[in-house]
């Protein structure tokens, strides 16, 4: 079940052939346990004759043992040349034990305006979900 949505908004504009990248990223902080999350990021407005790109380029998690964040890059490791960036990067994940997760906007000869979203699970402990309240459920018994 969904418990909170995050949103930011953010742009980024060039005004000639040279890429432009601007970046976001939304903390959640120290939560016990940290909890799982899906993250999206959505153009929603551009103009312009150049092209544009929003995706996820990194989060962070923490698990219950450690003692700091661990990084994860999500954003794809082609040169900035290559189309191939454009089209396989991510604009949604899933990430459980999330602690923060980086949004970007890539352009060249364009202005995007990008709107991200996080959906924070409920966690409920592991043991909470194997446990059935016996009471509620009363007797069955047979015909005859």
């Amino acid at each position: 079940m969904i418990e909170t949505i995050i949103t930011r908004e953010f742009w980024a504009e060039s005004t000639s052939d040279q890429e432009v990248y601007r970046s976001i990223t939304v903390h959640l902080g120290d939560q016990n346990p940290q909890p799982k999350v899906t993250a999206q990021i959505n153009l929603s407005r551009i103009e312009g004759r150049g092209f544009a790109k929003a995706f996820i380029s990194g989060y962070e998690q923490r698990l219950p043992r450690d003692v700091a964040p661990v990084t994860s890059p999500l954003e794809p490791p082609y040169a900035r040349d290559d189309p191939n960036a454009l089209l396989y990067a991510p604009s949604t994940a899933t990430i459980y034990n999330a602690y923060s997760v980086s949004f970007k906007v890539r352009v060249r000869s364009m202005f995007a305006y990008a709107t991200c979203m996080i959906y924070v699970y409920h966690t409920t402990p592991f043991e909470n979900i194997l446990v059935l309240p016996v009471s509620g459920f009363g007797s069955v018994r047979g015909g005859g």
